[in-house]
């Protein structure tokens, strides 16, 4: 939306104030379709990771119980153990990227159908243009909350607003 002229709620006290300037308004739109694989593949990588930590600990406890002061099997272990290092955090790392990629339905609203999910928060914020070399960056203003709303209710609503004018 475009604002016309800045709003400030008080010039010589407040640092709060939005510009004259186009507001955007972003928020999570996704598609429930694939919802269930993309589920079923995010409880694939629970299970993956769950099994790597149950591992790592094993491994770590034989390095414990071991009271040799230098052995073969220590180094083998030892290089087990990185390997398990770098397994656990990339598979947290795809599990972090499935979660933000498809969010758990309880983090959503979703249509009446049930068809779409928007995230339940989102951001105001505006463009504000930088150097020429820089680009432009966006500063957030606030945060909003978001529902989904069927069609034939929006037109309601809006015949509400004509109705009461």
């Amino acid at each position: 939306m475009d604002v016309d002229e800045e709003i400030c709620h008080d010039p010589e006290t407040s640092h709060l104030r939005c510009p004259a300037k186009r507001i955007y308004c972003t928020c999570g739109v996704f598609s429930m379709e694939h919802h269930n694989e993309s589920e079923a593949y995010k409880d694939q990588l629970r299970k993956e990771l769950d099994r790597l930590v149950s591992q790592y600990d094993d491994l770590c406890l034989e390095e414990e119980n071991d009271e040799r002061i230098i052995s073969f099997e220590q180094m083998k272990r030892a290089r087990q153990l990185m390997n398990l290092r770098a397994e656990i955090k990339a598979t947290t790392k795809n599990l972090t990227n499935a979660r933000i990629r498809n969010p758990e339905k309880s983090l959503l609203r979703l249509s009446r159908r049930g068809d779409i999910g928007v995230t339940r928060e989102g951001q105001v914020c505006y463009r504000e243009t930088m150097d020429k070399n820089l680009g432009a960056k966006y500063l957030v203003l606030g945060k909003f909350e978001a529902a989904s709303v069927d069609r034939p209710e929006l037109e309601t609503l809006k015949t509400t607003k004509e109705y009461q004018q």
